[in-house]
């Protein structure tokens, strides 16, 4: 083979190869999640009842074989809008919805002594236009479902009760970046498939399904109040189950 050959084939293979670098880093690809060593004590979720759900909101990243949930990046304060729900500027469909209850990531509140474990949820942008995702104050939207027995979808949280109106947000969310948020990690002796139903104010998503543990009696309300509260005002059910209905609130 002549050098000229040679330097052509050369040219052409490090071409591919620049062309597939590219085309992977337009594909998302779920990152390594790295967090700050600690000596705090954590434990997974333990709950007989539908529980309040509040899924923290860990920070917004670019596409990125690894990540760091402890490190905040501050650089994308700039793509928040406080107060958001005003903000008409940008759509909120389109976007995926991408758990991996495979991995843990841990989180303690500084007011508890003992932490928990959670799961991400990767909210991704693949769109040329940038999204809305809106949450409050340090969480998005969203519960998880489980297959009861009977082989129904059925909430085991709700939305968290809001204290206030205040601290609403709507950030701006790229192409080619993703949120990452932390939904609780349940130990459970029922083994069924879990999914996250996420609201993104006027948008629901329903993610795939994936192997997971929960007990058995969170698929009902913790107290007969609550039970109650729902069937004297059944309007209230889509805006608390983000669609998905209770057990003891299905009469069929």
């Amino acid at each position: 083979m002549s050098r000229r050959i040679y330097t052509i084939a050369i040219l052409l293979i490090q071409a591919c190869i620049e062309r597939q670098e590219v085309s992977d880093k337009s594909v998302f690809k779920v990152p390594v999640i790295n967090q700050l060593s600690t000596q705090d004590t954590f434990v997974f979720f333990n709950s007989n009842w539908i529980s309040d759900s509040y899924p923290h909101f860990a920070g917004k990243f670019k596409f990125s074989d690894t990540i760091h949930i402890d490190i905040k990046d501050t650089s994308y304060r700039k793509d928040f809008i406080f107060e958001g729900y005003e903000n008409d500027t940008l759509a909120t469909d389109g976007l995926e919805i991408i758990p991996d209850y495979l991995k843990t990531a841990h989180r303690k509140h500084p007011e508890f002594r003992i932490g928990n474990y959670y799961f991400p949820v990767f909210i991704v942008n693949n769109n040329q236009r940038a999204k809305d995702v809106y949450g409050k104050d340090d969480h998005l939207f969203a519960i998880q479902e489980a297959l009861d027995s009977n082989g129904y979808w059925r909430p085991i949280e709700q939305k968290g009760w809001d204290f206030c109106g205040n601290g609403t947000f709507s950030i701006k969310l790229k192409h080619r970046e993703f949120v990452v948020m932390l939904m609780p990690k349940y130990e459970g002796a029922f083994k069924t498939k879990l999914r996250i139903r996420f609201q993104n104010y006027k948008t629901t998503y329903v993610s795939k399904p994936f192997d997971g543990l929960v007990n058995y009696g969170q698929f009902k309300f913790q107290n007969s109040e609550d039970l109650k509260h729902f069937k004297e005002k059944p309007s209230h059910i889509q805006s608390y189950f983000y669609g998905a209905l209770p057990a003891e609130l299905d009469n069929e």
